[in-house]
């Protein structure tokens, strides 16, 4: 889980990607932008929130990558991540960055959650 703490511009909370991650009321998180202004509230919990900000901040490949991740059946997302995994440290950059994309899309089918 993610460590909580007050930034310099008074937002307490957990900084990912150029947004801050706030824990609210109830247990919902929300999404707040630098100037503190909220860009996505009443949230479910913290992944569902790195969700967010990585679809958010994904370049338009990576969104294709996505989508035609989240078409395919969980089975072939772990042989996928196996085959990746398997590689170990002879991975290219681009193959680091598809383990990452298949490991999350393939948390979340498990979890059945929506794109």
């Amino acid at each position: 889980m993610a460590r909580y703490r007050t930034y310099k511009n008074g937002i307490f909370g957990h900084k990912y990607k150029d947004y801050y991650i706030i824990r609210g009321e109830k247990g919902r998180f929300a999404i707040w932008n630098e100037d503190k202004s909220i860009f996505k509230e009443n949230l479910l919990d913290y992944e569902e929130c790195e969700w967010i900000i990585d679809k958010e901040t994904a370049s338009p490949k990576e969104q294709q990558l996505i989508m035609k991740l989240y078409e395919e059946p969980i089975y072939k997302l772990s042989g996928f991540l196996v085959a990746l995994i398997e590689k170990g440290n002879n991975k290219t950059t681009q193959e680091e960055e598809l383990e990452q994309w298949v490991f999350k899309v393939r948390r979340r089918k498990d979890k059945e959650r929506e794109f």
